[in-house]
C-alpha cells in the first residue's frame, strides 16, 4: 500500500515515528472496587484456583503472568478464560503480598527484543484480565458492553476473536487514503518521549 504522497515509501514498510513503550498494563486495569463490582455482575470470581494453575503447569511450563508495570501481554485468543486449557494473559492480584517474582528472559517473535516472563510459584494469586480491561486493551470505547446474559468465558472468547479497533481504524485510514501516519502513536496508546 502506498501513502497518499507520491514518491513516498510504502506506508506499511516501517513506522514513520520513533517507537516508544506502550502504556503500562496497569493503566488499563480496574481498581479493586471496580473489579469486584464487575465480578458481581458476572456472577463469578476472576481469580484462578491454585489447583488449576498447578494443572496448567503440568501441561506447559510457561504461563503468561503479568504485573501492572509490564508494557506487553500475551494475546487474547478464543480459549482465553478457559484454563487449564490454552493460554490466557494473567495478572498478579496483589503485588505487595506476592513480592518480586522470578523472571526468565526469552527471545521475542521477531528475534530482536528480549521478553521477560514472570514465573508463577504456588501461593501467588492470579486472575484473568476482566472483560472491561480486555475491551480497554483492544481499544473499544468505554461505553461498549456485552449483553448481560453472556458468561465470562463467552465474552473472553468473543474478545479473543476480535481485533484492536484503534489499529484497524488506523490501518483503514492508511490503506484507503494515506492519512493517519503521524498521529498513530497517540491513537494506539503509546507515549511519546
Amino acid at each position: 500500500a502506498q501513502s497518499g504522497n507520491k514518491g513516498a515509501a510504502p506506508a506499511l514498510q516501517g513506522v514513520p515515528w520513533k517507537a516508544s513503550l506502550p502504556a503500562p498494563l496497569g493503566d488499563f486495569l480496574q481498581s479493586p472496587a471496580d473489579l469486584e463490582a464487575e465480578e458481581k455482575l458476572l456472577g463469578e470470581s476472576l481469580e484462578i484456583p491454585q489447583k488449576v494453575m498447578e494443572k496448567r503447569l503440568e501441561r506447559d511450563s510457561r504461563c503468561d503472568v503479568h504485573i501492572r508495570s509490564d508494557h506487553s501481554s500475551g494475546c487474547f485468543t478464543k480459549v482465553n478464560g478457559r484454563l487449564p486449557r490454552g493460554h490466557s494473559p494473567l495478572v498478579v492480584i496483589d503485588e505487595a503480598e506476592t513480592g518480586p517474582l522470578e523472571e526468565r528472559q526469552r527471545v521475542s517473535a521477531d528475534g530482536r527484543d528480549p521478553i521477560i516472563d514472570h514465573v508463577w510459584q504456588p501461593g501467588v494469586r492470579l486472575r484473568y484480565i476482566s472483560p472491561v480491561e480486555q475491551l480497554r486493551l483492544m481499544g473499544y470505547p468505554a461505553a461498549y458492553s456485552f449483553p448481560p446474559d453472556l458468561t465470562f468465558k463467552d465474552i473472553a472468547s468473543l474478545v479473543g476473536n476480535s481485533l484492536n479497533v484503534k489499529v484497524v481504524a488506523w490501518l483503514l485510514r492508511v490503506l484507503l487514503g494515506g492519512e493517519g501516519l503521524i498521529e498513530a502513536p497517540e491513537m494506539l496508546g503509546e507515549r511519546r518521549h
